[in-house]
């Protein structure tokens, strides 16, 4: 929840609806010249409730600004990803993969189970809701690490990654983690890892604007993966501020 006297920025659930779906469908419509893709992979969570709570704090206790009661958060939450995902599957199967944050660990757990029995007799869509805080795909010749990125630093990520997933970290040529944490887009390579922390499109809130962490740019990403040739393109999308 972001107030315009307070910080340069009006942000509010209905906002961050439409901001959302504005974004998906924008992607969808850059993504067409790529042709249709064998599967999708779509990631929820990444502190995308926010609060973990009735308190309307984080997992760890912090207070937020939101915009609302918990129960109504969550409601308009999981229904703007069931929309979005029924939007995916006529276009290709979806694989929906949970990826937790730290602001809202147990919420997104619940709501990934919401969203696997939503679809549970739907073969088009599949649900990754494991509560563990690293996931991986592989996808041909790629390797790819999903994970909130507050409890690894960066040059840990290929040891962990080639010691958990080391038969397939031996048979593919790509390595890739995409990290949330911090809400801005960065990119670094280490040990032959690229690793991605990736941006977001909320505005800032009172605590962001008042501690001087403003001015990333608000945007969504789309990566598009060749099985043989792996990440081919990264597209972009910006939502219209208010």
């Amino acid at each position: 929840l972001s107030f315009w006297g307070e910080t340069n920025s009006n942000y509010d659930l209905k906002i961050a609806k439409q901001a959302y779906l504005d974004t998906l469908y924008d992607l969808l419509e850059k993504a067409k010249k790529f042709g249709t893709p064998e599967k999708i992979l779509f990631i929820i969570g990444q502190d995308f409730i926010n609060i973990d709570n009735n308190l309307l704090t984080t997992t760890a206790g912090t207070k937020q600004d939101v915009d609302g009661r918990y129960p109504k958060i969550v409601k308009e939450g999981r229904e703007v990803l069931t929309h979005s995902i029924d939007i995916l599957k006529e276009i290709a199967p979806v694989e929906v993969l949970v990826s937790p944050g730290n602001h809202d660990f147990n919420t997104m757990f619940h709501i990934g189970d919401s969203v696997e029995c939503y679809y549970h007799n739907d073969e088009n869509v599949t649900v990754n809701n494991q509560p563990i805080s690293r996931k991986y795909v592989k996808y041909g010749k790629s390797l790819i690490c999903l994970s909130h990125g507050d409890k690894i630093k960066a040059d840990q990520i290929p040891l962990i990654m080639a010691t958990e997933c080391s038969k397939d970290w031996a048979t593919t040529k790509y390595k890739f983690c995409f990290l949330g944490h911090y809400h801005t887009e960065s990119m670094k390579e280490i040990r032959g890892v690229k690793i991605h922390y990736l941006s977001s499109i909320s505005a800032p809130d009172l605590y962001h604007f008042d501690n001087g962490y403003v001015g990333n740019i608000r945007q969504a990403q789309a990566f598009i993966f060749d099985k043989e040739n792996g990440l081919e393109s990264i597209l972009y999308s910006k939502p219209v501020e208010s």
